[in-house]
């Protein structure tokens, strides 16, 4: 049986969900633009069912429960996003994983971070660009921003080794499955610990992908 509460820092807000067992690990989740902090729970309880689970909502408001990591708009050339906001929350987040560190006293080293859709391009960016020492990073039908990407061929040994599970859906019809193929080919660049799941599906998280989620962690 886990505890859910509510969670509130001096930036964001969020759920927490916390395993009868106790507090050992943690995995962070970050969700899509539109969305809010309520959607991802139960993906990440599954994910990481002994972990502290806590899903952050977005600082960017777009409307009654919606919210983003940064404002993007979708054109005939492609998705064009507000670089600046983008940076923002990146720095955001750096500073609220060494605040949940610290407030349930769970190394960074046994904290994880989980993205969905903009929630995987900001996981991209701490793969790519901070010295946060997290465990692991888990991309769902994402894409990788070319300011991280740039960052993380200027710095490949930021990324070295980190373990990242990466998963696209082939038949994604709001992030094209290029884009999750040229995250990989950035993350095998720079020579990260890569698990890529290209499945038959679209812009979701499937059980199937749920599932070798799961099992990937479990083994790494």
């Amino acid at each position: 049986m886990r505890k859910l509460e509510n969670y509130q820092s001096s930036n964001l807000k969020g759920i927490v969900s916390i395993p009868a067992a106790g507090k050992k690990s943690m995995l962070i989740l970050l969700h899509g633009v539109g969305a809010n902090e309520e959607g991802l729970v139960p993906v990440g309880e599954a994910i990481a069912p002994d972990s502290v689970i806590v899903s952050l909502r977005a600082p960017l408001i777009l409307g009654a429960s919606s919210f983003a990591w940064f404002h993007v708009q979708f054109t005939a050339n492609g998705p064009v996003h507000n670089w600046a906001e983008a940076d923002k929350s990146f720095e955001l987040l750096e500073n609220e994983i060494k605040e949940l560190s610290s407030k349930y006293q769970i190394p960074v080293s046994n904290i994880s971070v989980m993205g969905f859709s903009q929630g995987s391009i900001m996981t991209m960016g701490l793969a790519l660009r901070s010295n946060l020492p997290l465990s692991r990073y888990f991309c769902f039908s994402g894409r990788t921003l070319p300011e991280f990407a740039k960052f993380g061929q200027e710095h490949p040994e930021i990324a070295k080794g980190k373990k990242v599970y990466l998963a696209h859906g082939a038949y994604d019809d709001k992030l094209p499955v290029q884009l999750g193929r040229t995250s990989k080919e950035i993350l095998e660049n720079v020579k990260a610990d890569l698990r890529y799941n290209e499945f038959s599906g679209g812009h979701q998280i499937s059980m199937d992908v749920l599932k070798d989620a799961a099992n990937w962690a479990k083994s790494n």
